[in-house]
């Protein structure tokens, strides 16, 4: 072990170091200004040593590799100081990282959103995992707060795993059950050439001022707590009965079941229509998604279970959480 906090690690073997991030306290990791910092301090522990050529960053966590900001902390930020300093120190860290001179290889499995993108842009190449979980991209929310660590083309966007190697964001994609193969393969290559660096932008301190402009907006709290709110709900239950019928289920069906969730339903034939043109499940998965369909009905839902009701208008998700805290949509 090179280097341990509570919210991170640094492991070496043969030439290459593996950061992991591991974030306590929720589901999915989530970028504050400490943990950047550790990150920044873990970076300069990696280049310190001359026998590590490369540097992956990685999750420790199955829920995906960055799933954005820490809403809390983000709320915390209350003056302009407070705003640009943030905006700052991941600017230099994450410039620390792109002039580096050991190869970074950001491993991507699950969410990477915001700031989580900007971490794995700044890393000489992106190796993701195409898988139903997988979402690359800025999200909603950087249309009210612009990402602030790297000029980087700010789109609302959310991509597959496939979609973005498409657009050249991602370097290489491959399945789940080929990951643990195709990243060792990769990692040998760059191993036996030359670092080829990448022609990355650079950060500016003007960056700071939309950053600290919009974070100061009388708009901004309301959108920070709905975007807090809605992560909460981004986790998948275990199990999702659909009542009634909706255009919508079959779809919703489909994605559910190719992410592992068990689903009862009344005789509905999912489509998996758009899971294939996005390249979400190869064929052997849809095969497998559809063993977890169950005709009928959950008979004492958990906590955990969700059930999709199309007899209900949908509202708002607190009007949809009953005393067991089933969300009715």
């Amino acid at each position: 072990m090179l280097y341990e906090t509570d919210d991170i690690r640094v492991e070496a073997d043969r030439g290459i170091a593996t950061l992991w991030l591991d974030f306590p306290g929720r589901r999915a990791n989530r970028l504050n200004l400490p943990r950047i910092l550790a990150i920044g301090r873990a970076i300069e522990i990696v280049a310190q040593n001359p026998f590590l050529e490369i540097l992956v960053v990685r999750s420790a966590k199955p829920a995906g590799f960055c799933a954005g900001y820490d809403f809390d902390a983000l709320a915390e930020l209350k003056t302009d100081t407070e705003c640009r300093d943030f905006a700052a120190t991941g600017e230099r860290i994450l410039r620390q990282l792109r002039e580096a001179p050991f190869v970074s290889l950001a491993m991507i499995q699950g969410p990477c959103l915001g700031p989580g993108l900007e971490l794995a842009l700044s890393c000489d190449y992106r190796f993701a995992i195409a898988n139903p979980t997988t979402e690359i991209g800025f999200g909603a929310f950087a249309t009210t707060v612009p990402p602030c660590w790297g000029e980087w083309p700010i789109a609302s966007e959310l991509y597959t795993a496939r979609e973005a190697h498409a657009r050249g964001i991602i370097d290489h994609v491959c399945t789940e059950r080929r990951a643990k193969i195709d990243l060792q393969t990769v990692l040998d290559n760059l191993q036996q050439r030359p670092r080829n660096r990448r022609v990355t932008p650079h950060c500016h301190i003007s960056l700071r001022s939309p950053f600290a402009a919009a974070m100061l907006s009388p708009n901004t709290p309301a959108a920070i707590g709905w975007a807090a709110q809605q992560q909460e709900y981004r986790e998948l239950p275990q199990r999702v009965g659909f009542v009634g019928e909706h255009f919508s289920f079959a779809k919703r069906i489909a994605n559910y079941t190719i992410c592992g969730v068990e689903v009862y339903c009344d005789l509905i034939a999912p489509d998996f229509s758009e899971v294939i043109r996005r390249g979400l499940a190869t064929p052997l998965e849809i095969i497998e998604a559809r063993k977890r369909i169950r005709n009928g009905r959950i008979e004492r839902p958990l906590v955990t279970d969700l059930i999709v009701n199309a007899h209900l208008e949908p509202k708002s998700v607190s009007q949809h959480v009953d005393k067991a805290g089933i969300l009715l949509l």
